[in-house]
């Protein structure tokens, strides 16, 4: 059985029209796939406010900031990450 993926892009420092070229063909060509983008230099806009294109996709600040919003994450963080921030998320959410 398929899986869809969807991301959480880190770009830190580097998202925008020119810098930032995965991230924006993630955005540009598989939009229903991308949560967010991790990037403390435009947290709080959108990837349409940052690249004129990708609509309401949310800019965070932080990793945990973006989980908190959409922590239906299936890429980013290997398996044994993944298993390490369940519990932390568990523990600290009770």
């Amino acid at each position: 059985m398929a899986r869809d993926l969807r991301y959480l892009i880190l770009a830190e420092g580097q998202f925008g029209p020119m810098t930032s070229k995965t991230a924006n063909g993630c955005i540009r060509y598989s939009p229903e796939r991308v949560l967010g983008v991790l990037d403390t230099r435009n947290a709080g806009k959108t990837a349409q406010d940052v690249l004129g294109f990708g609509g309401d996709i949310p800019v965070f600040a932080t990793l945990e900031d973006g989980l908190l919003v959409v922590y239906d994450l299936d890429a980013f963080l290997t398996t044994a990450e993944r298993g390490a921030l369940d519990e932390a998320l568990d523990a600290r959410h009770g």
